[in-house]
């Protein structure tokens, strides 16, 4: 049985308005580029390949080159393709570099941004549990194995480079902010020993959490 104490519950109203409301741009500017899209089509005639070049550019190997082939000799039932993975995909990784000290994100007028816990393991998903304790779930993809040992040694590292490989903690971290100042007084484990958790949710008196190679359930007394 998993527990957490009883207090208040903070709730984070009008979340999923915001959401949509920031999605509506783009769905208005979808639905016009497909209306546009229609009308300039209206009349065209129907495109027909024959000898248009292509232009492919060998980004993946770095080539910054132009090569041109005719469209037929890539097309129809009897294509001139070459073997797959002739060349290498392109795969670009984020540089990742810590926050400086003292320096946080910028806040909207009248709201400010403050450190509410630090020293996590690579924390990758939050759960605010109806009294208001945080809980995180802390894990990453164990390198070891990792697209059955198939992958290109560059890839992996560059994986490892921008820390989306490494250690898991597999652990579920509980914060409690009781006095409600932004600084969790309660910092204790809730659940070990899973398997790259993710998701979790909590449904009446049962919690439930997302491994990565199945779904776990609890029983949770408030």
């Amino acid at each position: 049985m998993i527990s957490s104490r009883h207090r208040r519950h903070v709730i984070f109203p009008g979340r999923a308005a915001r959401e949509l409301g920031a999605a509506l741009p783009f769905l208005l500017l979808a639905a016009l580029a497909c209306g546009s899209q229609e009308g300039d089509d209206a009349g065209a005639p129907a495109y027909s390949g024959g000898a248009a070049d292509t232009a492919i550019a060998a980004r993946a190997t770095g080539d910054t080159s132009v090569s041109r082939v005719q469209t037929a000799a890539i097309s129809g039932s009897a294509a001139a393709l070459p073997p797959p993975f002739a060349t290498e995909s392109a795969v670009n990784f984020v540089h990742v570099r810590n926050w400086p000290k003292g320096v946080v994100p910028s806040a909207p007028s009248g709201f400010r941004v403050t450190l509410f816990a630090e020293g996590l393991e690579h924390p990758r998903w939050l759960y605010e549990l109806p009294n208001g304790d945080v809980l995180v779930a802390e894990s990453n993809t164990e390198p070891d194995g990792l697209g059955g040992g198939k992958l290109p040694p560059a890839l992996v590292q560059g994986l490892k480079d921008a820390r989306l490989v490494g250690p898991s903690a597999d652990r579920i971290t509980l914060l409690g902010d009781v006095d409600g100042d932004g600084t969790p007084e309660v910092r204790e484990t809730f659940l070990e020993g899973l398997n790259q958790p993710f998701g979790m949710l909590l449904i009446g008196e049962t919690f439930y959490v997302a491994n990565t190679d199945g779904l776990l359930r609890f029983p949770y007394r408030a």
